[in-house]
């Protein structure tokens, strides 16, 4: 006799950490590599007035939401092939 065993189910944690690691990856404080219409990108900020309790850690290019911004972009530009390879990355 077989016994029914249904699908397992992802964590909600585990599925949000794939969606990001999709568009985004964390490299340290305000600096990030973050993908635009399949092109991926470093950008470095600097976090200027905290207004919005920014973290750190939080993603640069979606805090906006129609607050004043809270930091400045040092560094924004597109990664090249060697780059991509060093973090195991590839365009679109």
């Amino acid at each position: 006799m077989c016994a029914y065993s249904p699908p397992k189910r992802e964590s909600w944690n585990k599925r949000r950490q794939v969606e990001l690691e999709a568009k985004v990856r964390i490299l340290g404080d305000s600096h990030q590599l973050y993908k635009v219409n399949g092109l991926w990108f470093e950008i470095k900020a600097k976090i200027i007035h905290n207004p919005t309790n920014l973290k750190p850690l939080d993603i640069i290019l979606e805090v906006g939401n129609g607050f004043m911004p809270s930091f400045k972009i040092i560094l924004k530009h597109q990664l090249n092939s060697k780059e991509l390879k060093k973090h195991g990355l590839k365009n679109d």
